[in-house]
């Protein structure tokens, strides 16, 4: 920890002084430890694991050519080059493949448990491989192709994996914003808070966790993602809605985006742990009351009008708040990656949502003097990697096909139209130099191009619809350019989250495994068509400007190729007899489940009153919820007042409030619970 403080001490020094350390080249590490994209030692090769085309793809990054198309298991989704060969998990195909690079050959596949993720070497031969499916941590000798053992973990749906110093391993979990901290010799792991601490504004919850890098200098572990402000009442835009507590004035309601004096619904961010004492760093706004156009920092007043100052309730500067005018009027949403660049004096933070990758230096505080600049990139940035020499950031972007080629600065050549002088009275202070307002809004675009390598393996409406569902730009969609679909529903699954609303609390449902067959759709069932939406949710809730039905279509056809969560189940091919026991009870008449969960995706479609009811001023009567993903969909019931199968069993079929359970005995109930884990 003293080591992180003392650099902070010495970056600030040196910006008071007016001048900066040389810049250095990148060091090993700095990308994120996993992910679809890496680069060769030589830097020479760029490889690709392609989702789409269940392929690894071998790209020669001078002339753009691809030089190899290796066909491994259903959906490739991280990778690791060491030396020749590239260690490759698929999502769906539940293995690891070996390939070699050269040959374009499949040296061996692994089974290693359902959904396998990121991936990490822990020595020579030997990876860590985390399983989303099985909520655990499988390691693996890739050389001999086996599974040495597997390690449980408390979190659900675990993306990331990075090797620790002390050897021990951290592990980053979609939904839950947690990191688990893996005890390898022991076979243990723990629970790590990673929850980002702001005490001058609203509960700020970690999610969407997907990669992880590592700072080689410090030996800290960072990661971009998304921080959900679910606290908040969203009220449809322009409608009443509670006041919110937070010092600041309230606009009224703002739906997902937020108004200007209050946090979006999700909000970008960035993160960094130390693992030594397993706490979150969280940097400290620079000691100025006014930035540029106004805005106040850490200040009990009121934000100044819409599009001036930071015009939002305080929050760290590791909040990456599109209002706040350090951003100047940028679109940031959907953070999925992060890498250090020039030595690790800069950060790169990859925005799926908003196409866009935004240049940070390394140690945030709040002023305009963070943002270096921002980079164009194409639709479905997925994941980024650095080059050795440290000059060059190449981006996957895996719904176009295309790879974007970044030009790295060094933070010390950084220009920028605003500026800042000293304040004589205070050495740490920075005050903006008077000017004209316009030359505040500018932040420097850094170079970049793009070059598509493979072909859409999506057909055409599905293809612009899965485009549509991620993008935050389409003021169709967006009022602002801070939320998207899958701001709620990461990869067309859940995000975990309760919202609150003036009619009630609506826990976010998964919308994988052809979820086009159970309309209505909503708790309440009442939006019948997907088209219906726009009226329901899009202009209502995320501001935007609406779509016809047939501007609708191509979302449709989006969500019909999303599939549901894999369970251990899918990854085994068979069911215990633990889960064969349950499976007879869930079917059984004296249970009576299958009464409302029938059918292929296990729901009437009809609405049903069980007692549910949160509150008088909310409805009575809710949707039968389809069952798919059932053990990555966490909490349950419409206001998400399980937050477990088990709870939600004990409270609402063993009390025969929900079917009839009143009957079962204990282990009946642990192989009910068993099989609704394995749907």
């Amino acid at each position: 920890m003293k080591k992180v403080l003392v650099s902070f001490s010495l970056a600030a020094a040196a910006l008071a002084l007016g001048c900066e350390p040389e810049a250095r080249s990148i060091e090993p590490g700095q990308s994120p430890v996993s992910g679809p994209i890496a680069l060769t030692d030589d830097d020479a090769l760029i490889v690709v694991a392609s989702e789409d085309h269940d392929e690894v793809l071998v790209v020669d990054r001078a002339t753009h050519e691809v030089q190899q198309r290796i066909a491994v298991g259903d959906a490739p989704g991280h990778l690791l080059v060491t030396g020749r060969q590239a260690i490759v998990t698929s999502r769906y195909g539940h293995t690891v493949t070996v390939v070699d690079i050269d040959r374009g050959t499949v040296v061996r596949t692994i089974a290693v448990g359902a959904e396998p993720m990121g991936l990490v070497q822990i020595e020579a031969g030997v990876v860590a491989v985390v399983l989303a499916g099985d909520h655990a941590v499988a390691v693996v000798d890739v050389s001999a192709g086996r599974v040495l053992r597997t390690i449980a973990l408390e979190g659900s749906d675990p993306r990331a994996v990075a090797l620790l110093d002390d050897g021990s391993l951290y592990v980053a979990h979609l939904s839950d914003g947690t990191f688990s901290r893996v005890d390898l010799e022991a076979g243990t792991a723990r629970t790590v808070d990673v929850t980002t601490a702001n005490g001058s504004g609203p509960r700020l919850i970690p999610e969407h966790l997907r990669s992880l890098t590592v700072d080689p200098d410090f030996g800290t572990v960072l990661v971009a993602h998304s921080q959900a402000n679910a606290d908040t009442v969203r009220a449809p835009i322009g409608g009443d809605a509670p006041p919110v507590d937070d010092g600041f004035v309230d606009d009224g309601a703002c739906g997902y985006s937020g108004c200007p004096t209050q946090l979006g619904a999700v909000v970008p961010g960035v993160t960094e742990v130390d693992p030594t004492d397993d706490l979150v760093i969280v940097p400290q706004s620079a000691q100025s009351d006014f930035l540029v156009g106004g805005g106040c920092v850490n200040c009990d007043v009121a934000a100044p009008e819409p599009g001036f100052g930071l015009g939002t309730a305080a929050a760290p500067p590791s909040v990456l708040n599109p209002f706040e005018s350090r951003f100047s009027g940028l679109q940031l949403s959907n953070p999925v990656a992060l890498a250090l660049f020039d030595g690790g004096r800069g950060q790169l933070v990859v925005n799926m949502s908003t196409k866009n990758a935004l240049l940070l230096r390394r140690h945030l505080k709040g002023t305009a003097s963070d943002v270096i600049g921002v980079a164009r990139l194409g639709n479905g940035a997925s994941g980024v990697a650095i080059s050795h020499s440290g000059d060059s950031a190449f981006v996957w972007n895996q719904f176009d096909g295309s790879i974007s080629h970044i030009d790295l600065p060094t933070v010390a050549d950084r220009s920028s139209a605003t500026r800042f002088a000293q304040d004589g009275s205070d050495s740490s202070r920075e005050v903006a130099i008077a000017t004209d307002d316009a030359e505040f809004g500018l932040v420097a675009e850094v170079a970049a191009s793009s070059f598509v390598i493979v072909e859409d393996a999506f057909d055409v409406d599905a293809s612009l619809g899965r485009k549509m569902f991620h993008d935050a730009t389409d003021v169709r969609i967006s009022q602002n350019g801070t939320v998207s679909c899958a701001s709620c529903h990461p990869d067309g699954r859940s995000d975990g989250r309760t919202w609150q609303f003036t009619f009630g609390p609506r826990n976010t449902p998964q919308l994988g495994g052809d979820i086009l067959d159970t309309a209505p759709f909503h708790w309440p069932g009442d939006v019948p068509t997907v088209a219906a939406l726009n009226d329901m949710t899009v202009k209502p809730f995320m501001g935007g400007e609406g779509m016809s039905a047939a501007e609708f279509e191509p979302i449709s056809a989006f969500l019909g190729t999303i599939r549901q969560a894999p369970s251990k189940a899918d990854a085994a091919g068979t069911l215990t007899a633990i889960e064969l026991r349950g499976k007879a009870v869930f079917e059984s008449e004296a249970t009576g489940c299958t009464g409302c969960h029938s059918g292929a995706h296990f729901t009437d479609n009809l609405a049903h009153d069980i007692g549910s009811q949160a509150s008088t001023l909310d409805i009575a009567r809710f949707q039968t919820p389809v069952l798919h993903g059932l053990a990555r969909s966490a909490p349950y019931f419409h206001d998400g007042k399980y937050r477990s199968l088990e709870d939600m069993v004990a409270s609402s079929v063993r009390t025969d409030r929900m079917g009839k359970g009143s009957h079962l005995s204990d282990d009946d109930v642990s192989a009910l619970v068993a099989y609704l884990k394995t749907l």
